[in-house]
């Protein structure tokens, strides 16, 4: 009878610590592919972020384009307007005036807008890179390994239980004191502080 109860004993501790052992590789495993994870989610921003400002750049740059031309063509309409009705001097030159500041007014606008929209895409970036690093710490967590001290004081004490039960039969009805797993681990992190 005690070899029996030993050998279930020694079995079940066994079989706890294969069990504890493979949640903590799943564990790994998981941890490994979540930060994997978020490391792509962090390339993939920021190569969305790096097209989102070439686009407005582009889209800068044609409007800046079409606004020259459309200014250049004013300058043109006014200057022939102005020979055709035989007007010069002053007035002809204060109009020329208006028509150049409005277009310095327009390009400064939109540069000064581009700029913004760029400065808000790196504060993007920057978020994202805080992100995507946090999930990475998460995700490197310390995984709970099996705790083979705690094991093997498991097993000694149902051990020493059976041996106790082999040598005086009449105990084996009565109720035998336990360790708790609370008592256990206490008892494994005081052998391990030793």
């Amino acid at each position: 009878m005690f070899a029996i109860s030993s050998a279930i004993t020694v079995a079940s501790t066994a079989a706890s610590m294969v069990g504890q052992s493979q949640m903590a590789s799943a564990q790994k495993a998981y941890n490994r592919k979540t930060a994997d994870a978020a490391r792509q989610a962090y390339k993939d921003n920021i190569a969305t972020l790096q097209l989102q400002r070439t686009q407005e750049r582009e889209a800068a740059s044609a409007v800046l384009e079409n606004a020259g031309r459309e200014a250049l063509q004013a300058r043109a309409t006014q200057r022939a307007a102005a020979g055709e009705a035989g007007v010069s001097g002053l007035s002809v030159d204060a109009l020329t005036r208006d028509f150049m500041a409005r277009e310095l007014n327009f390009a400064t606008n939109t540069k000064t807008n581009f700029q913004n929209k760029s400065e808000q895409i790196d504060r993007e970036m920057v978020g994202a890179r805080a992100g995507a690093i946090s999930q990475i710490n998460q995700a490197n967590a310390p995984v709970n390994r099996p705790n083979y001290l705690e094991a093997g004081l498991r097993t000694g004490a149902g051990v020493f239980n059976s041996y106790d039960r082999y040598l005086d039969p009449l105990k084996i009805n009565q109720p035998q004191p336990r360790v708790s797993n609370a008592g256990m681990a206490a008892l494994a992190n005081r052998g391990s502080k030793w």
